[in-house]
């Protein structure tokens, strides 16, 4: 993954995004010769070394799939879904 911005989460990862406008690519992306969005929550382990098995990376679209389905399925609180819905309209207002 060739990661274009990277955030520190509340419990030890990082949230890392490859951003195809900011120089970013996808692992697959970056394999295969094509460029593709994508997301990831990465650990690290002990030893500072990446621990892949244990992290996570999908394109954006797996991301929207994933959300739908957890909200699907009352997944998130009341509390998770008026945080993301207040994300998603400034997303749609900064996208103006």
């Amino acid at each position: 993954m060739k990661v274009s911005e990277e955030f520190e989460t509340k419990h030890g990862g990082k949230i890392q995004i490859a951003k195809i406008s900011d120089g970013g690519n996808s692992s697959w992306g970056n394999k295969d010769g094509y460029k593709q969005d994508s997301i990831r929550l990465a650990w690290y382990r002990e030893s500072g070394g990446f621990d892949p098995i244990s992290s996570a990376e999908v394109p954006i679209w797996g991301l929207f799939e994933l959300v739908k389905v957890a909200s699907q399925k009352d997944m998130l609180t009341k509390a998770e879904i008026a945080e993301l819905i207040g994300n998603l309209t400034s997303s749609i207002y900064r996208q103006l």
